[in-house]
């Protein structure tokens, strides 16, 4: 994404699909839980977010 110059909110938009078990991913993020968020590209990012800090 860095180097194609495409914004978070534009590649969400445009992905294949997101999967299916996204909304088993649960979390707070800046003090909201994201699975209490309605779904929306803000929830997609809260919830990749979550991922990679699990990750590191």
């Amino acid at each position: 994404m860095r180097e194609s110059h495409i914004d978070m909110d534009h590649f969400i938009q445009n992905a294949p699909a997101i999967h299916p078990n996204a909304s088993m991913i649960q979390g707070v993020i800046g003090n909201q839980k994201v699975e209490d968020m309605e779904e929306s590209i803000l929830k997609t990012v809260k919830q990749l977010e979550i991922m990679l800090n699990e990750l590191n």
